[in-house]
């Protein structure tokens, strides 16, 4: 199902919704999509679940930036008033549902389910098509620098859920937006999986180091090289390498089985390998983001005092953190 989980998510991206498409088109495209949920295993009552998650419901009063607060209750009614039963669970993640979020640094993170059986009708896919295109205008009101859209995953999947999807102790910090949640589970392991896409992230890091490329996540089919930090440009691309160096602990900790949530997995990372610069680093740039004045309208233009935090060594770094940690991991 993971295949198909992959195919739905994309299906919904900002990348392929923001297309210049005509009606006729995206009807074909639905068509091909719904041909590949015919075969939906059989819905379980939630009450045969082994693990129950209970997610409480979004309190918006609590958010202090008024700017997010707004983007967040448009969204939220638009959420409320989907009608159909297209959607299980819709729920916020990460540090806007925990408030202790960065000014124009935190994006959106969200784990929404959807219904199988809506998968199946190319009617019902091109409904989440376009409702999924309007929702994901508000992705880059909050964050224009964002690497991802709404993250999407099949009721199917609550069957034999993992951790690679988004750790059970993320979602304890979650927030739902259509009320109080409670969300039924059976775990299955998939450490395999998070000790294989460390191994990715380190190839990606050692791939830079030799040719001067990170060959993932491009901006207009360019991805970020050497030659361009040097020219202060690749801000989009340069993001995403510093939120995933951000995030090498939490998938650390998965990979093993002892998943936390990430505002809590530098303390139990530096606990076994201690500290790393790099990890100093990232979490620094993250924190004072907003003093560096930075505009998103700026030609991809990198802050001058990112450059100078990262320092001359910083790819050295992230390899040095990426082999302390995979050194006993085998594909």
């Amino acid at each position: 199902m993971r295949n198909k989980r992959a195919l739905i998510n994309w299906f919904l991206s900002p990348q392929v919704t923001g297309l210049d498409m005509s009606k006729y088109d995206i009807g074909k495209l639905s068509g091909l999509i719904s041909n590949q949920f015919n075969q939906i295993p059989v819905k379980k009552n939630n009450n045969n679940f082994k693990n129950q998650l209970f997610v409480p419901k979004l309190d918006l009063s609590k958010l202090e930036n008024d700017n997010y607060k707004s983007i967040l209750k448009t969204i939220e009614s638009k959420i409320i008033s989907c009608e159909g039963d297209y959607i299980k669970h819709f729920l916020l993640h990460g540090s806007l549902a925990s408030n202790d979020y960065v000014d124009d640094w935190s994006d959106l993170d969200t784990w929404v389910v959807l219904n199988d059986s809506k998968l199946k009708l190319v009617k019902d896919l091109e409904f989440l098509f376009y409702f999924f295109k309007d929702l994901n205008n508000h992705i880059f009101e909050i964050d224009p620098l964002a690497h991802h859209g709404f993250i999407t995953l099949l009721e199917s999947d609550l069957y034999n859920y993992g951790n690679d999807i988004m750790p059970i102790e993320v979602l304890r910090e979650a927030k739902s937006f259509i009320g109080d949640d409670n969300i039924g589970y059976d775990m299955k392991d998939t450490s395999k999986l998070e000790i294989k896409r460390l191994l990715h992230i380190k190839k990606l890091f050692l791939n830079f180091n030799s040719k001067g490329i990170f060959e993932s996540h491009a901006k207009n089919d360019r991805y970020l090289t050497i030659d361009m930090i040097n020219n202060n440009i690749g801000m989009y691309q340069l993001k995403y390498i510093i939120s995933l160096i951000a995030s090498i602990p939490s998938l650390y900790l998965s990979s093993i089985n002892k998943p936390v949530y990430k505002r809590d997995s530098f303390k139990n990372f530096t606990a076994e390998f201690g500290k790393f610069k790099i990890l100093e680093k990232v979490t620094y740039i993250r924190d004072n983001f907003h003093k560096y004045n930075y505009s998103f309208n700026s030609d991809n233009k990198i802050p001058y005092e990112i450059i100078t935090t990262l320092g001359d060594n910083w790819i050295s770094e992230s390899i040095v953190l990426l082999n302390k940690i995979t050194c006993n991991f085998y594909e």
